[in-house]
């Protein structure tokens, strides 16, 4: 077989022969290196009118993909959208993490200080906890505690079954009583938002954030084995491990979460698990 070199690939020729028939036929002859630069130069002007076709045309829509400002705008719409999902992720875990939290203290608000092992969980948790500030303080906010152990009537060794007394958190109107069997487990109190809210009683804060339902609220543990309940606060002033005194500014009344229609507060006793009508403790109502 002969090998093909160089100078006969220059003295090599190309022939297009059309055949039409309202032409004669006529051969025509071209050196390789003229076809390959003719063939180069159809190449360069075809990619040369579809570049401007695309440049000035909608043609490149539908042709490439290419970053223009609609694809501009779904990309920052996918990005909020993502950042709004990683939000709502958030806040549906805290609000996870809080429901699980407030259903403690629920359950930490009725531990029975004679159980010694319940007891020892629970000063763990609340490592500032001191017994003799969830028993009854003789320094409570009102005269008639101080009437009584001025005569000695409440001291550590009497007979009575509960030595915490109550008083009303806020100042204002009575709207709405006790009705468990309607499902309402405490009073309203009708007052504007961010009227001062006061303890009801001595204790420990258990629980103080917001929740879905009932917006801002704080819980108290008092002595005996009673918690209450302070619920769509506009602020919580005390947090979750602060100890207070009878009469003490805790929180704002407000009209936070959805189990509200109006600016009011809320306010539960519980006792041993069991909610309590507040009307029948409070001492100055």
């Amino acid at each position: 077989m002969k090998r093909i070199n160089l100078k006969d690939l220059k003295e090599s020729a190309i022939y297009v022969t059309p055949h039409l028939p309202i032409m004669h036929t006529k051969r025509y002859k071209y050196s390789l290196l003229s076809a390959f630069l003719w063939v180069c130069l159809f190449t360069l002007i075809t990619w040369f009118l579809l570049i401007v076709i695309l440049a000035v045309t909608p043609l490149k829509d539908y042709v490439f993909v290419l970053e223009n400002d609609k694809i501009i705008e779904q990309s920052v719409k996918i990005n909020e959208l993502e950042r709004k999902v990683n939000f709502l992720r958030s806040e549906m875990e805290n609000m996870a993490s809080t429901n699980k939290r407030l259903k403690y203290a629920l359950i930490l608000g009725t531990i029975d200080s004679n159980n010694v092992k319940l007891e020892a969980e629970k000063k763990k948790i609340y490592d500032t906890l001191k017994k003799n500030k969830l028993k009854n303080n003789r320094k409570e906010g009102n005269i008639l505690t101080g009437l009584l152990n001025f005569f000695g009537i409440f001291t550590n060794d009497d007979n009575r079954p509960d030595n915490t007394t109550f008083r009303m958190p806020v100042k204002g109107y009575l709207i709405k009583n006790y009705e468990p069997e309607r499902g309402h487990m405490g009073i309203d109190y009708g007052v504007k938002s961010g009227t001062p809210v006061y303890a009801t009683s001595s204790g420990l804060v258990i629980f103080a954030d917001y929740t879905n339902d009932d917006g801002y609220t704080l819980i108290i543990q008092h002595g005996e084995k009673y918690i209450s309940i302070y619920k769509h606060l506009s602020a919580c002033l005390k947090k979750q491990r602060d100890v207070v005194e009878q009469g003490e500014l805790i929180a704002l009344s407000g009209n936070t979460g959805y189990n509200t229609s109006g600016a009011h507060l809320h306010f539960e006793i519980w006792k041993d698990g069991k909610a309590v009508d507040p009307q029948k403790l409070i001492i100055n109502n």
